[in-house]
């Protein structure tokens, strides 16, 4: 999914009313959205998101991969979120996921950025941590700046010295 725009919620994907659909190995890259730059979920969506890299990815407001609201509990696996923006910083913990009204997505092996303080700490904001989570530079093939997006596409393929290789669930498929 790469270079879409949605004027609201959603930019690649916008799941609502108990949508919960299975997103396995995609690519989000250098889409835009209000909220949710890449995904956006409301009413109780709660989609599978496995195998995905998220990056160059905005969010004028939050979210500036995805955005959870109203009850949804995505399950994010095995998935890189690097190098988004919300409210054009990708600094802040809703540059990379958004939460709000009772929305706590369950996160494992993955690579957030802002998903540690800088005690290295989880930043319980961003969903529960549901074990062996890193927040380390992925080492993407291109760097994407969602600062400027959507205005390129690019690799998201990552270097073979990245902290993400082997990284992922060995369990998983």
């Amino acid at each position: 999914f790469a270079l879409n725009r949605a004027m609201n919620s959603g930019g690649a994907i916008l799941n609502n009313f108990n949508a919960s659909p299975r997103i396995y190995g995609c690519v989000f890259l250098n889409n835009v959205a209000l909220d949710g730059g890449g995904i956006s979920n409301f009413s109780s969506s709660s989609p599978q998101i496995y195998n995905g890299s998220f990056s160059g990815n905005f969010a004028g407001s939050n979210g500036g991969a995805i955005y959870n609201a109203g009850n949804c509990n995505p399950s994010i696996k095995n998935c890189a979120i690097w190098n988004n923006a919300a409210q054009n910083s990708m600094l802040s913990v809703s540059a990379s996921i958004h939460n709000t009204n009772s929305s706590f997505p369950n996160i494992a092996y993955s690579n957030i950025q802002n998903a540690f303080n800088p005690s290295g700490d989880w930043v319980t904001s961003i969903g529960t941590n549901s074990g062996s989570n890193i927040m380390e530079d992925p080492l993407f093939m291109e760097i994407h700046t969602p600062l400027i997006a959507p205005a390129e596409i690019g690799d998201l393929n990552i270097d073979e010295d990245s902290p993400c290789v082997n990284a992922g669930d060995p369990a998983s498929h």
